[in-house]
């Protein structure tokens, strides 16, 4: 009677531990975890700001080359424009990329010429738009993308110098340098917002200052702060 009471435990036992075993083996694993979006890919955007910059110009012929023709003033207005650009994520941490952008600004600003030249004359500059071809790099920590840029730029810049009696427009295209940095946070999968700054050198350009009747060259520099929105498209997923 014992031995087949002993019997019957080890066969129950025996059985339970084979439906423990079977009800294991038909679980289904975890579901794989999806890997992140890198920011490799391209963008489109939008963005605004405000510019502020510096002007002046020296006299570059006539009897009093070397002469101040427009005293140092400042520039400053608004700007609208668009962005377009790639990027590539090289490691976990580090992207670089390429990005252009144009931009229409009214920056504009004012002087009255010095002695020994017209000093009943009003130099009007402004700015119509302005563009940039730059590369970047950037640090990236979680969504957050913190980069430095630079690379080339050009402007229009006009040119209105006149009194009560007579005036007359010019407009040059300026070309030069910028070097600047930003922060750009991905909020969603496919956008990302900004925030940047960049400072810009131009190249002096020549124009002809009726004011002395002869040519001046133009000194420019811009302060440039903007704030956008990026569209990703072509996101490429993580390794």
């Amino acid at each position: 009677m014992k031995k087949t009471a002993l019997c019957i435990v080890a066969l129950t036992s025996l059985i339970g531990t084979s439906a423990v075993a079977a009800d294991m083996a038909v679980k289904a694993p975890p579901p794989p975890i999806a890997p992140a979006a890198t920011w490799t890919g391209c963008y489109v955007g939008i963005e605004g700001g405000g510019n502020w910059g510096e002007t002046h110009s020296i006299a570059a012929a006539g009897p009093n080359v070397g002469a101040t023709h427009s005293p140092s003033h400042d520039l400053s207005g608004g700007l609208f424009g668009g962005t377009l650009g790639c990027n590539y994520q090289i490691t976990t941490n580090w992207v670089i990329g390429a990005e252009g952008d144009f931009s229409w600004t009214d920056q504009r600003g004012s002087a009255v010429t010095p002695p020994p030249f017209n000093t009943t004359v009003t130099i009007t500059d402004t700015e119509r738009w302005f563009g940039t071809a730059r590369g970047r790099i950037g640090y990236l920590s979680n969504n957050l993308l913190i980069y430095a840029t630079g690379g080339a730029a050009w402007t229009q810049l006009n040119l209105l110098e006149g009194n009560a009696t007579f005036s007359e427009s010019e407009n040059r295209v300026l070309s030069g340098g910028t070097v600047g940095g930003g922060v750009e946070w991905r909020f969603a999968p496919q956008w990302s917002a900004k925030a940047e700054y960049l400072y810009v050198v131009y190249t002096p350009v020549q124009f002809f200052g009726v004011a002395c009747c002869t040519l001046e060259n133009r000194h420019l520099t811009d302060d440039i702060f903007r704030v956008g929105v990026n569209y990703s498209f072509g996101i490429s997923p993580g390794k």
